[in-house]
């Protein structure tokens, strides 16, 4: 699975069975699966929604 940074925006492939093990933003260190919602620009947003 690709997983979006909400922090640097860089995308990262997270196997699935390591989705349940907090993954982290391998640019940038940050919290890729936060439990409360982020704010994203809208020049941003194409990416997190992209397939």
């Amino acid at each position: 699975m690709y997983l979006v940074c909400p922090s640097c925006t860089a995308t990262n492939r997270i196997p699935n069975e390591r989705l349940r093990d907090e993954p982290v933003c391998g640019k940038c260190g940050h919290a890729l699966m936060a439990a409360q919602p982020v704010a994203i620009s809208e020049q941003a947003l194409p990416k997190f929604i992209a397939d």
